[in-house]
């Protein structure tokens, strides 16, 4: 049975791959994770990461091009493409695609004859409509985020999909506009591609045109919208206060009042994006890592049985966030 530590990020501890204090750092290297305040070398998993003007920074050129939209950073970016390792700082860096949002990445570092993964983000292993499926790679340590609202199992992902498909079909049967909206571009992104993928045309707003322009300088077969269909999709404003993209949610509403049914709740967009809670245990699983540690709103609660594993489950009061602006960057 794997052994349970839960801890502050202030302790250090002596028998770990890295330090947790304010930020996330590479024990015996100058290299952090994320981290919310200006460092000598930042890993950026993804453009939704904490991103301060660090004096060097290694990210995906996609997530490169969306943070220089959001606005022009001061550092001296080293833009990563995956699986081409550099060495920086006396480690060992690989990027490699975490399966959701464009350019997102986990780090495969190589420090001191040990291997640790970072996984900020991670998406469903078998791809989706952007995105390839995922490589579990081997460690010896694994860091790795747990958001809230994921699916139980990559079959209850699918159903919240076929949720959404549904939703869509009541009301263009009653409605002679539909919009779909969601705070955050990254989840309409994949509605789009889906719907590409089923033959159903639908339009998009301005502000999903940036991405869009954007997506296709880094993918070789973007969405591509019509100019004229009933079923649109929109970028609402982001909420005041900025929240991760997998706290977004998408809403299916009539195009014109009044509405005919009673609004369903929204669906989650970690729900629909991101590994479930099976998925997430293969990989902690299959990485064959001698100490896993959870990290995230989830991470107290998300279900994992690893045999002869450290299991170690951050507390959530002091773990850096993973914010974004959703109409920007």
């Amino acid at each position: 049975m794997a052994r349970v530590f839960a801890h502050p990020f202030g302790r250090d501890m002596p028998h770990r791959p890295f330090t947790l204090t304010d930020d996330l750092r590479l024990r015996g290297a100058a290299l952090w994770f994320d981290p919310q305040r200006r460092r000598p070398l930042a890993f950026i998993s993804s453009a939704c990461a904490p991103a301060p003007a660090h004096q060097r920074a290694i990210l995906s050129p996609a997530t490169l091009a969306l943070l220089q939209r959001r606005r022009p950073y001061a550092l001296r970016a080293l833009p990563l493409p995956p699986h081409r390792p550099i060495t920086v700082a006396g480690v060992r860096i690989e990027l490699l695609p975490a399966g959701v949002l464009p350019g997102a990445m986990q780090a495969l570092c190589e420090h001191a004859g040990e291997r640790l993964l970072a996984v900020p983000l991670l998406g469903p292993l078998q791809g989706g409509a952007l995105f390839p499926s995922i490589t579990v790679r081997r460690c010896d340590h694994l860091l790795m985020h747990c958001p809230t609202h994921l699916a139980a199992t990559p079959a209850a992902r699918e159903e919240a999909w076929d949720d959404l498909w549904q939703r869509i079909d009541d009301l263009q049967a009653c409605s002679p506009k539909v919009v779909v909206t969601s705070t955050h571009w990254a989840p309409l992104l994949e509605v789009a591609a889906r719907l590409d993928r089923a033959a159903r045309p639908y339009r998009v707003d301005t502000k999903i045109q940036r991405f869009l322009r954007l997506y296709q300088q880094h993918h070789p077969t973007p969405p591509t919208p019509t100019e004229r269909a009933d079923l649109i999709l929109s970028l609402q404003s982001a909420p005041a206060k900025p929240s991760p993209f997998y706290a977004a949610a998408i809403e299916v509403s009539p195009g014109a009042p009044p509405a005919p049914l009673p609004p369903p709740p929204p669906i989650p967009a970690a729900r629909l994006l991101l590994a479930s809670h099976q998925e997430l245990h293969y990989f902690a699983q299959h990485s064959q890592a001698r100490s896993v540690s959870l990290y995230g709103p989830d991470a107290a609660t998300l279900p994992l049985h690893l045999p002869g594993c450290e299991l170690h489950r951050l507390q959530p009061s002091t773990q850096p966030p993973l914010n974004l602006d959703g109409n920007a960057p």
